[in-house]
């Protein structure tokens, strides 16, 4: 809405005047913004839901540079199937498939969070769904 982008709202909420939030990426680099003034994180069973569809023929890395966390999976797939992870739990469509991955867990810093996917990947999409968390 327009009100979560105004200049106003971005100011107050910490955000640079020179960055607008999106939450859904097309790219293999991108930048979430979490708006909380604590981590996201899984673990404590915070809200995070992040919906990924890409092409990877020998599976892919979903890097969080800005808090270290990797997230590995180790099979090959393609755009048509949804991979999740909801929290601490991967699925591949509606089946979990946490045996076929590192068992990492990504979080959310304050602030901006710096992102790669890396592996032999195309047709990246990727949508992160958490809310924000004020203490």
């Amino acid at each position: 809405s327009e009100f979560l982008f105004d200049s106003n709202w971005m100011f107050e909420n910490g955000i640079p005047l020179d960055f607008t939030p999106k939450y859904t990426h097309t790219s293999n680099q991108f930048t979430i913004w979490n708006g909380s003034t604590d981590t996201i994180n899984p673990r404590f069973k915070h809200d995070l839901k992040i919906l990924i569809n890409l092409n990877a023929s020998g599976g892919f890395e979903l890097v969080n540079y800005t808090t270290g966390d990797i997230f590995k999976y180790n099979k090959s797939i393609d755009k048509n199937t949804d991979f999740v992870l909801d929290g601490v739990y991967a699925y591949r469509d509606i089946n979990r498939v946490g045996i076929d991955t590192n068992r990492g867990i990504i979080t959310l810093a304050p602030g901006k969070n710096e992102f790669k996917i890396k592996g032999d990947v195309s047709d990246i999409k990727t949508t992160f769904k958490f809310p924000f968390i004020y203490r």
